[in-house]
Order: structure tokens, then C-alpha cells, then sequence
């Protein structure tokens, strides 16, 4: 009986904001060429960017499933099988670098098990480019994903990534529904530290991108209705 080689799992970036592809080189047009099947969170937008990289792909013929953070391993495995049948596949998350801040880390966690290969391509962060854009220790700095919703949990996370920030220097980066930017700023306002320095990194990449960092009472005065309903990451930091 012969033996099928394993295909291998492309990570692919896809752009940060929409329809700036700019950064996208040569590797991943090629890597884009060569693949039929792909596990993606949002169809419509993988399609978009890879019709973006590849004009003459056709369309139609590529084999594509969409995933979130509630499939089953059951489900996730069912998602692998063409890279067990020899086929090569790519990984895509809605924005950005796929397995940040997104549920392609389980699919890749399995692929590991199975003794896949994977392979991540370069491309946009946009917690990275709001990192190195703050002014704020780039050395130690932790990721918080999204914070709770309700103002009773929000603010004690708050003010603890505040003490950690300002006991061992360590940069506090977190995230918000753009919806929600509003409430998020108004909440680090009215309970940290008034010298405390937060960066407000806003439609990175795009052309109206705007990355500002102020202390606590500077924000007091500011007006963060400009805000609303922009795709941004949060930064608490200190020089």
C-alpha cells in the first residue's frame, strides 16, 4: 500500500486594514498559487485578498472552510484531512497574522499532533506595530486579548495590569470591539493613575491611521469620540 506524504499548513497573513496590501511579497503569491484547499474564518474576506494577490485564480475551484473557536476537535480534525491526504492547505484568519487573537491556534495545536509541518508566512501585526509605535518597553510586554464587558470585572483588570506595568515595566496591550473604544478609554480615564501613559493605536495601516500616546490626565481633556467604531489597540505603559 503506498504512502501519502502529509501536505503542510501555510499560515497566511491577510491585511489589517482593508484593501492595503502593500506588504505582501512574492512568497505568499506563490504560496497562494499552488493551494486548493483552505481553512479560513471568513470566506468572503479570503477570497477578497486572494483574488487581490492572485488575479488569474479561479475562484470557484478552490475548496474553502470556514471555523471559529467553537468547533469541536472532532470538527477541527474533519478540517485537516486533505493535508493527511497529501494536500498542501492555508490557514487565514479575518485580519492580520492567523492564531492571534483568533481561533487558529487550535486547528494549528492539532496540526502539531498529527506530526504536520507548518509554515508561517510574514506579514502585518497590528499589536506589534502598535507596540513598537507607543513609546513602551518593547523587552516585556504581555498581550491581554479582550478584556471582560462589564464594568465591575473591567475595572480591577485594569487596575491590575496597571500595578504589573508599573512594578516590573512590563507593557499592558489589550483590545476592544471598535464599537466599544468609547467605553474602554472613558474606563482607563476614570480609574488609573493620572500620570499612568496610555497609547491609543487606531486603523493601523490604514490611511487614516492615528497612534497617540497621552498619560491619563491628558486623556481627561481629550475628545474620544473620534474613536468610535475604529479598529484599535490599547497600550498601558510608562517611559
Amino acid at each position: 500500500m503506498a504512502i501519502v506524504n502529509k501536505g503542510r499548513l501555510y499560515l497566511i497573513p491577510c491585511p489589517i486594514a482593508e484593501d492595503n496590501a502593500s506588504w505582501a511579497g512574492q512568497e505568499i503569491k506563490n504560496c497562494l498559487s499552488g493551494l486548493t484547499y483552505y481553512v479560513v474564518e471568513r470566506a468572503k474576506t479570503a477570497r477578497k485578498f486572494i483574488k487581490m494577490m492572485y488575479p488569474e485564480v479561479n475562484l470557484p475551484s478552490l475548496i474553502m472552510e470556514e471555523f471559529d473557536k467553537d468547533d469541536t476537535s472532532k470538527n477541527l480534525m474533519a478540517l485537516l484531512q486533505p493535508i493527511l491526504d497529501g494536500h498542501d492547505m492555508g490557514l487565514m484568519s479575518e485580519a492580520g497574522n492567523p492564531c492571534i487573537a483568533d481561533p487558529g491556534s487550535l486547528l494549528v495545536a492539532l496540526a502539531h499532533q498529527q506530526g504536520i509541518e507548518i509554515r508561517p508566512l510574514v506579514g502585518p501585526s497590528s499589536i506589534l506595530m502598535a507596540l513598537i509605535s507607543s513609546g513602551f518597553n518593547g523587552q516585556n510586554f504581555t498581550f491581554n486579548g479582550y478584556l471582560p464587558n462589564k464594568r465591575e470585572t473591567l475595572i480591577p483588570r485594569l487596575k491590575a495590569m496597571e500595578a504589573n506595568m508599573q512594578k516590573g515595566g512590563q507593557t499592558q496591550i489589550f483590545m476592544e470591539t471598535p464599537y466599544r473604544n468609547e467605553f474602554i478609554i472613558d474606563a482607563c480615564r476614570q480609574n488609573l493613575n493620572v500620570h499612568t501613559l496610555l497609547c491609543v493605536a487606531c486603523d493601523i495601516g490604514a490611511a487614516s491611521q492615528s497612534i497617540n500616546t497621552k498619560t491619563i490626565g491628558e486623556w481627561r481633556k481629550a475628545d474620544i469620540t473620534i474613536y468610535h467604531k475604529r479598529p484599535t489597540i490599547f497600550l498601558i505603559g510608562k517611559k
